[in-house]
């Protein structure tokens, strides 16, 4: 399955959208600066992934995302965002 990962702040993905990732990365992208990256994982991801006889993603947690800060807390955004991740993927098995 594809990975699933934001390799930046807010370092998981917005679960929005309604259009699949067509991520864009390889020697001739990156060689004209034309590279695309998602920052989104949404339905239309789950139906695409699917569709290729696909059951499963790996999901990155970036510990940088969940403690931002040197504090005893976990950062709220981000654990809203990785929720919204699990639950979209629990709700589709």
């Amino acid at each position: 399955g594809p990975n699933v990962v934001v390799k930046g702040p807010p370092y998981l993905p917005e679960v929005s959208g309604e259009t699949f990732c067509r991520d864009e990365v390889n020697e001739q992208c990156k060689s004209a600066g034309t590279c695309s990256t998602c920052h989104t994982f949404n339905q239309a991801d789950i139906n695409h992934i699917k569709s290729l006889g696909w059951n499963f993603i790996r999901l990155a947690v970036v510990w940088a995302g969940a403690q931002p800060r040197d504090e005893d807390a976990l950062d709220p955004d981000f654990l809203q965002r990785l929720h919204a991740v699990l639950n979209l993927t629990d709700a589709n098995g």
